[in-house]
């Protein structure tokens, strides 16, 4: 970066609405950003208010920083101290001129330039002065270590006096001890005789207008008298004061948790100066503040409550589900990178009350005590075993994800008696995701802590031993990138007519390709009735498309072959006709009677040969040289006892266990073992109504068959420039009967498809934005190149899943040149095969991106031919997107706790690294909004 000649850091302006604005200039992020090691250096600030006689004190104390030529144009200025920049201390200091009225407030920009922020305020100031001396009292001392205040430069030693008081006044927003709150230095100047004079002058006036709030505002307030006659004098008093105090704000902050690093203090400050601009009156939280974008789990209480009882009925004792629960939660908020706040109030700020409300709910669900102990004792058993864990890993310098790892092991002649197939039982703060073999479930975060991530392929982790009983079994688990959106293929129900997805799906097999299997492109599928059959062979059971299609079609043959015969209404039938209403009346009856039109005998037995009796829904996948996760996938069913209800029997578990009614309830058991098999999901899924009340089974059964309204609800909610992304496959059935049970017309729902106009190209459209939805972009970093208003941000293009197979795929559906194109420019030539590190064999495709502003949405394709333009995943999207969602600006660790994605590199890692590679450039990528689905492809619907 260039070097700043102003050091303007805060302003008031008048927005386009006319009400005031906080107005940031960045001065703060440029200084951080410019300390070799911010994430170890501690910065101390000071502050200082006043006129001429704090410039005066300014040019004494650090001469080597030309305080004239970079004065502040903006009412509070921000530097460092030049000859402090590579200390373990750099100094700060912040110059404020309070004792003068301020000139009238500027016009907010209707864009601010670059680095510049503004934060329209929600509250009202009755001027630009009196909202400065808010952002003075309530922001700039929530950093501050020591205020000097010269009382020459204010009108009057009252006017001073109450200056302070009304900082005082207005309390201080911290959240921390008061002890690290700032240190006042009242600097007065002439002899001592008037200095005293003044000081006696100044203690009254607080005395006065009582000053009750002061001690709660500041740590201690200080009278300095300076002899003003030669500069060194004024200079060395001045400066050992000031040295003083903050030694003292230093053993202070280390006694209290609050040393804060430059990335801290940055991190603090961009939260702190939103939360001013919203509200005045309410503290800031700085232990909550460190959960922004990571904040502690919806469905702790839930978690916990669970964690207890299954604790309880496995034979553990009370104290080791205690401490277990200590370091699962001490784990969750110490994050390599973050503060070591003080333990007991940050158990009380973000645990307390959940697990207050767990064991109660405990309670409640067991109608007795939990082990016979009060909750306010256990919660209190917990807390303390937070802290003396914290100091613990504080004296041994652990890493709190390596002390999790170390106390389960030491505990597992317990835990490993514990299953659960709702939470993980390595975190306890989320859900279980991945079933191992022993049956002890992880989530997608604990897989990359405590797994070994892979050589050749982005998140992806091996796990080698269980941590809680200590089986072996090595299990490779897939994550899902955080800026990558989910790939969803959804198939619809129809009985017979199941025939039409399958023949969609063996078309866009073909053109991907026998080595790249349409499952290894895929995040998530759902599927109901025979949809739901498709999935779980595809999925669940790992089929490729062509035996999935096989086994659907002997399937359907079988068990739609005969109807249940009525043994007196085939008597009526050969007395008087096939077509006798009194035979019909009694086969009607018969299937009332029996709740089904065909023999479930022969259902069953169907389903059992064909899934299998040894698999469960919820389970791991035995390779033969190890264990594998699932693909994730859902079933639908519908239950219509009472009122019709759907139900979702897959191998993954909602993010959060508190979520409330929805239209789908995802079915779970309490362990692995009571989770259902496969073929009894595909009986749910498949099966006539239980009931035996045909009319509400066929509102049901229509209502799962019929989604065009639904789809067409759906893309009406959509914004069109995601539009594109979803994706439906249909066919007209013409003059075929609409039946679902008749075999004999599955080869004519199949030829429907073959025969429709454009089928073909429309699966190779599929096909490829199958493809393209693996690419995904990553931000490499937070240091764009400033190029007037603009920057050139760089990033990588990565590939999900087998990279070679894809390639090789995409290669053969567009032999010509591809590039990656934005909307509005050239990016680079898509090399394929050729972007793949020759080391690790991953793709990595160096990219920089000109944005004209971070929140300004943009788009990355691969361009082939002319005009056709692929989406890779994640977008549209921003720069900010990408930085919240990386969590390149957050300052406080990570939730992987900084455990990579992929095995270390040397040939691709760093960009510098790609382009010495082979003379081209190489990288690496991730992307988007992970808040939305990025892309849905729906097969197999039907229209009439």
């Amino acid at each position: 970066m260039s070097p700043r000649i102003d050091s303007s850091w805060l302003d008031v302006a008048v927005g386009d609405n006319k009400t005031f604005i906080i107005r940031d200039y960045g001065q703060l992020e440029y200084i951080v950003s410019g300390l070799p090691n911010p994430k170890q250096q501690i910065p101390k600030i000071s502050v200082f208010l006043g006129g001429g006689t704090k410039d005066s004190a300014l040019q004494a104390l650090f001469p080597y920083n030309n305080i004239r030529r970079t004065r502040s144009t903006a009412s509070i200025g921000l530097r460092v101290d030049n000859l402090s920049v590579e200390n373990g201390e750099p100094y700060l200091f912040v110059d404020g001129e309070v004792g003068q009225s301020i000139s009238s407030p500027h016009q907010a920009q209707a864009t601010p330039g670059p680095g510049v922020q503004d934060h329209p305020i929600a509250w009202k100031a009755a001027s630009a002065q009196a909202a400065v001396s808010t952002i003075f009292s309530r922001l700039v001392f929530l950093f501050a270590d020591v205020v000097c205040i010269f009382v020459d430069d204010f009108p009057s030693i009252k006017s001073c006096a109450r200056f302070l008081l009304e900082c005082g006044t207005k309390r201080s927003a911290s959240s921390l001890p008061v002890a690290v709150r700032p240190r006042v230095i009242v600097v007065m100047g002439g002899s001592s005789d008037r200095a005293r004079e003044q000081a006696e002058e100044f203690k009254r006036v607080l005395r006065d207008e009582n000053c009750d709030h002061l001690p709660r505002s500041f740590s201690g307030v200080n009278f300095l008298s300076v002899d003003r006659s030669t500069d060194a004098c004024f200079r060395d008093r001045l400066r050992a004061s000031i040295r003083g105090r903050l030694e003292d704000m230093r053993e202070a902050r280390r006694d209290n948790g609050a040393l804060f690093s430059g990335l801290h203090l940055q991190g603090l400050f961009d939260l702190a100066v939103k939360h001013l601009a919203l509200c005045k009156d309410s503290p800031f939280n700085f232990i909550k503040a460190t959960r922004e974008g990571n904040p502690v789990s919806h469905g702790l209480s839930h978690h916990i409550s669970h964690y207890f009882d299954i604790g309880n009925r496995g034979g553990c004792s009370l104290g080791t589900l205690v401490s277990s629960t200590a370091s699962a939660l001490l784990m969750d908020h110490y994050l390599p990178d973050n503060m070591l706040l003080e333990p007991r109030a940050v158990f009380r700020t973000l645990y307390r009350s959940p697990i207050i409300r767990g064991m109660r709910d405990y309670e409640g669900q067991m109608g007795q005590t939990v082990f016979g102990t009060p909750v306010d004792d256990i919660t209190g058993q917990v807390e303390s075993e937070f802290v003396s864990q914290f100091y613990s890993v504080v004296s041994h310098g652990t890493l709190t994800a390596d002390h999790r790892r170390d106390h389960l092991l030491t505990i597992n002649h317990e835990l490993g008696k514990v299953q659960s197939a709702k939470i993980c039982l390595y975190c306890l703060v989320r859900t279980a995701q991945h079933p191992q073999s022993c049956h002890h479930a992880l989530c997608d975060q604990c897989a990359q802590i405590f797994g070994y991530p892979a050589h050749d392929a982005e998140y992806q982790f091996t796990v080698s031993t269980c941590l809680i009983c200590l089986s072996g079994g090595t299990m490779v688990i897939d994550v899902l990138p955080p800026t990558m959106n989910p790939t969803i293929l959804a198939i619809d129900g129809g009985g017979v007519r199941g025939g039409i997805p399958l023949e969609y799906l063996l078309l866009i097999q073909e053109s991907l390709g026998p080595q790249c299997k349409i499952q290894e492109l895929v995040d998530l599928s759902v599927g109901s009735s025979s949809g739901g059959l498709i999935i779980l062979g595809l999925m669940g059971m790992g089929w490729d498309v062509s035996t999935c299609s096989q086994v659907f079609d002997r399937l359907a043959r079988r068990i739609f072959r005969n109807r249940r015969r009525m043994m007196l209404s085939r008597i009526f039938r050969f007395i008087l006709g096939r077509d006798s209403v009194l035979g019909g009346i009694l086969q009607w009856v018969s299937w009332l009677l029996h709740d089904s039109c065909y023999d479930p005998r022969v259902f069953d037995a169907s389903l059992r040969e064909a899934f299998g009796e040894s698999h469960r829904i919820f389970d791991v996948v035995d390779t033969g040289s190890g264990f594998h996760s699932r693909y994730k996938f859902g079933v639908i069913a519908t239950t219509i006892s009472k009122e019709t209800k759907s139900f979702v029997f897959g191998n993954f578990n909602s993010a959060d266990m508190s979520l409330g009614e929805h239209e789908h309830e995802l079915f779970r058991a309490h362990n692995i073992h009571g989770e259902p098999l496969i073929w009894e999901v595909a009986r749910a899924t498949a099966a006539a109504p239980l009931d035996g009340f045909l009319r509400r089974g066929y509102d049901a059964l229509m209502s799962n068959l019929d989604t065009e309204p639904k789809w067409l609800e759906l893309k009406n909610q959509l914004d069109d420039d995601v539009k594109d992304d979803y994706l439906r496959l249909d066919v007209n059935l013409r003059d075929i009967p609409c039946t679902i049970d008749d075999a004999s017309a599955m080869d004519d729902y199949r030829n429907l498809v073959i025969a429709q106009a454009g089928t073909a190209r429309r699966a190779r459209e599929v096909a490829t934005a199958l493809l393209v939805a693996r690419f995904y972009f990553e931000l490499d970093g937070l240091s764009p190149q400033l190029v007037h208003n603009s920057c050139w941000y760089r990033g990588t293009i990565r590939c999900k899943g087998p990279a070679k197979k894809i390639l090789e795929a995409l290669q053969k559906l567009y032999s010509t040149d591809a590039d990656f194109v934005t909307d509005t420019g050239f990016l680079g030539q898509f090399g394929a095969l050729e972007d793949c590190c020759a080391q690790c064999g991953r793709y990595v495709k160096s990219v920089s991106v000109f944005i004209h502003h971070p929140k300004e949405p943009f788009n990355i394709y691969i361009r082939t031919g002319r005009q056709k333009r692929w989406r890779i995943s994640g977008f549209p999207a921003s720069l900010a997107s990408f930085m919240e969602v990386e969590n390149l600006h957050r300052a406080f660790g990570r939730p992987s706790h900084g455990r990579p994605a992929a095995a270390p590199c040397t040939a691709c890692d760093s960009w510098d690294a790609r382009l010495q590679g082979k003379g081209r450039k190489r990288t690496r990528g991730s992307a988007t909004d992970a808040s939305g689905i990025k892309r849905l492809c729906i097969v197999g619907d039907v229209q009439d």
